[in-house]
């Protein structure tokens, strides 16, 4: 019997086929690594930071970073020379650069002096905030300053942030890939700690709210503890890259 071959039909409907499954299964592919990716990050960045604020406690003599949740505003500026005295050296082989002086570099935007300059992106829609978040990281006496560690990620020095009572907290902000890496969006890659645990407590809300929430300034302890802020047996770091209605229908099952 004559074996037949494909005809040229056959073979591009074949490719065509093979084409379509591959433009559906690789965004998908695409958004696992990245998730991925952004989680072992994170674990990574947090676990250095939970371990500075740690040894800076212990070099402070306090019992944790959270004693400096309710500073009074005459204490602020003593606090924060606290702070960037001891701050620094949790760091080994970091790299300092303060913020006030970064804002003065416009150079290429991998210089690291001018990394300032870089936009911050929202967790619910990925738009950008407007003027310069990362150059927001002032205090008053313009003393913070931003730490560039070997792997390439970024840590605040701690600020105090708020007005008075239970609104102040100690804040650090850190990128877990670097300033220059992306997506610079906060939830994914930018965090805000904050050792107050009644500061932006429940600012977590993807799919709109306040000003914060909607942002995702706090996002952290969901991203921390890995659960949706809808559903807590839902992980966080697999709730990355879902779209508005994705949200919208989790949100709607949970209010029921």
């Amino acid at each position: 019997m004559k074996k037949r071959g494909f005809t040229l039909a056959e073979v591009l409907i074949t490719l065509g086929i093979i084409g379509v499954v591959a433009a559906m299964s690789i965004p998908t592919l695409l958004n696992f690594y990245n998730r991925k990716m952004l989680e072992v990050r994170f674990k990574k960045t947090d676990a250095v930071l939970i371990q500075a604020m740690k040894m800076a406690s212990e070099e402070l003599g306090v019992d944790s970073f959270e004693v400096y949740s309710n500073v009074p505003q005459d204490e602020r500026e003593a606090t924060m020379d606290l702070f960037n005295s001891i701050w620094e050296k949790q760091f080994k082989g970091a790299t300092k650069y303060y913020i006030k002086d970064i804002e003065k570099y416009i150079g290429n935007d991998r210089d690291p002096r001018s990394w300032g300059r870089l936009g911050i992106y929202s967790f619910q829609n990925g738009t950008a905030f407007s003027g310069n978040y990362y150059g927001s990281m002032i205090d008053d006496k313009r003393k913070a300053y931003a730490l560039i560690l070997p792997d390439g990620s970024m840590i605040s020095s701690p600020q105090i942030v708020g007005s008075t009572g239970s609104a102040t907290s100690s804040k650090i902000v850190f990128d877990t890939n670097g300033p220059w890496a992306g997506p610079n969006r906060l939830g994914y890659d930018v965090f805000n700690y904050f050792s107050n645990p009644y500061y932006f407590a429940n600012n977590c809300s993807p799919i709109g709210g306040d000003t914060y929430s909607s942002r995702g300034d706090g996002c952290y302890k969901y991203a921390h503890l890995n659960q949706n802020p809808y559903y807590k047996s839902i992980g966080w770091w697999s709730s990355l890259y879902k779209d508005k209605s994705w949200w919208e229908n989790l949100k709607s099952k949970n209010d029921k």
